[in-house]
């Protein structure tokens, strides 16, 4: 009898009856984009400046450059140590080109 109504429910809950369904896409424009507001020309550029971008374009390379069979691009911009123009950046080039998951490191105004 439990054997039944297990089965029963089951039935009305959908589930062992649906047809497969295909997984959504995860990829924003088939490019897989890790960005970076980096200090290149402020006062803290010798610190999370050029080395982050390149550090991340290393780690790119080293993890063999793709994800999910998509490529990874890196995007970062210059905040020059302002708030401002650090969170206008994050506002309009970063979250404006597909990025999904943003990571503070160093450095960072915001």
């Amino acid at each position: 009898m439990r054997l039944v109504l297990l089965a029963a429910c089951l039935v009305a809950l959908g589930i062992g009856t649906a047809a497969p369904v295909e997984p959504e896409e995860k990829v924003s424009d088939g490019v897989v984009r890790i960005g970076l507001i980096v200090d290149m020309s402020g006062p803290y550029s010798y610190l999370a400046g050029e080395g982050s971008v390149t550090a991340a374009r290393m780690a790119v390379e080293d993890f063999g450059g793709t994800v999910l069979g998509k490529p990874i691009e890196v995007v970062y911009t210059d905040h020059r140590n302002k708030p401002v123009i650090a969170a206008a950046q994050a506002r309009t080039k970063v979250m404006g080109s597909g990025l999904r998951t943003k990571v503070w490191g160093q450095g960072y105004t915001l």
